[in-house]
């Protein structure tokens, strides 16, 4: 019984999270920033910029 539980719950949390992400996402997910490549994770960066200067986590 605890099982079904966990199986539904688990469920419901990733359907409302994939509801969500357009939501959450603020950040265009294509935009460049070239100069800032490679930078280091920042305050606005969590995890700091790839090669093409796209953030990889940006705080809400």
């Amino acid at each position: 019984m605890l099982r079904r539980h966990v199986v539904r719950n688990a469920r419901i949390s990733v359907l409302t999270v994939l509801g969500l992400a357009p939501v959450l996402s603020l950040q265009n997910a294509r935009a460049m920033n070239i100069p800032g490549r490679f930078s280091a994770p920042s305050a606005a960066r969590w995890l700091g910029q790839d090669g093409f200067g796209r953030g990889m986590c940006r705080p809400g």
